[in-house]
């Protein structure tokens, strides 16, 4: 309880008092121009690293260039940000959390856009409930887990605040969303991928089509890793699976591992660490019970990798991947004992495809351009 207190007091001066926001990007006073508020990530532009674990902090560059092409000075903030932004008026309001719904209050006029990176909170969070109860009740469970991810950033009630939304999804997960805006007022668009700049397509051939990696971070239970256990000890040690990025803290809740699990740290995707793993591994393996398409598994296809998701990744890969049917370990075996069965040539047409669709749709071009189609749709009304 005690190291709980002194965590949440640790947050709320952190987010009270760190430089969080940034005025005026983009600026042209020659110029008359509309104001715009980007509530999402603002550190990179406090913090440059050449160490990039995570594909928003392009992608935020990206939308507050968009943003400036289209007219607007932008003001940038964190999203869990306790900055007064009261005394600030905005003709536009894009994105999430605290600064989202504050911003509504001063500017009830303004056009505001939701930027959901996530399925519906109370979705999210009956699944995960679903998947914690059944941990818990598992023999992995050494310590009992609770809800670690969903409600987090997002409330329900945002879309009340919102007159368009941008959604990281499918046709599926949208679903998740519509009840509470009609779907043609969601634009779908996807996130990018990394990509090493010293990997070669050379890389997807001589694949063994037995050894998996499960790309991820912060909820592994809510992202399955408990399912993958079950399953890859059935399986037996001709199959393999590597966990990247296994938070260390959420290891504690597991009493063991298969022998044939293997858990390497948070890797620098521009690293040869990962290049070697990429060398290993044919297939992503992600039974996540709610995402909206993670930026993980877009990373490996970027590499070749091939997709083995659950339908609530929010990801289609007709063509290039397979779908876990349901979120057991029964569903999961089948489905890797159906794709160990591909052929040499199989494994080389896939992964090839891999890289290609990766580059056309998830690179931070293709991010750029279908984020600048959407906000014109919507700034046009469409």
């Amino acid at each position: 309880m005690l190291k709980n207190m002194l965590k949440n007091i640790y947050h709320y001066f952190y987010y009270k008092f760190r430089k969080d926001i940034i005025y005026n990007i983009g600026k042209q006073y020659s110029l008359e121009q509309k104001k715009a508020l980007v509530s999402y990530i603002s550190y990179p532009y406090f913090n440059v690293t050449s160490s990039i674990f995570h594909s928003q902090v392009n992608e935020v560059f990206e939308i507050v260039n968009c943003l400036n092409k289209l007219g607007y000075s932008v003001d940038i903030i964190d999203n869990k940000s306790k900055s007064n932004i009261s005394n600030n008026m905005y003709d536009l309001v894009v994105g999430f959390g605290e600064p989202f719904r504050l911003a509504k209050l001063k500017n009830s006029k303004s056009l505001r856009v939701a930027y959901l990176t996530e399925n519906e909170p109370s979705f999210s969070l009956e699944q995960e409930s679903i998947r914690i109860s059944e941990f818990n009740k598992s023999k992995w469970c050494r310590n009992k887990a609770k809800v670690m991810r969903s409600g987090w950033y997002f409330k329900s009630e945002d879309l009340k605040y919102s007159n368009y939304a941008l959604f990281f999804g499918n046709d599926f997960t949208i679903k998740t969303w519509g009840k509470l805006l009609p779907t043609s007022k969601i634009k779908l668009i996807s996130p990018s991928g990394l990509k090493n700049s010293k990997f070669t397509e050379s890389l997807v051939s001589n694949k063994n089509n037995n050894t998996f990696v499960w790309f991820g971070g912060s909820g592994a239970i809510h992202k399955g890793i408990d399912l993958l256990l079950s399953s890859f000890e059935c399986l037996g040690n001709d199959f393999t699976l590597y966990l990247c990025g296994f938070d260390k803290k959420e290891q504690k809740l597991f009493k063991r591992l298969p022998e044939n699990v293997i858990v390497l740290g948070k890797l620098n995707v521009e690293s040869d660490e990962y290049l070697d793993l990429v060398d290993k591994c044919t297939f992503v393996i992600l039974p996540s019970c709610s995402e909206a398409q993670s930026t993980g598994v877009l990373t490996c296809i970027r590499h070749g990798l091939i997709p083995v998701i659950s339908n609530n990744v929010g990801l289609d890969v007709d063509g290039f991947g397979f779908l876990i049917k349901s979120l057991n370990a029964d569903s999961i075996i089948s489905t890797i004992q159906g794709v160990s069965n591909l052929t040499d040539l199989d494994i080389s047409n896939l992964s090839k495809r891999c890289v290609d669709i990766g580059d056309n749709l998830f690179s931070i071009d293709s991010y750029s351009r279908n984020f600048e189609t959407a906000m014109r749709s919507i700034l046009n009304g469409d």
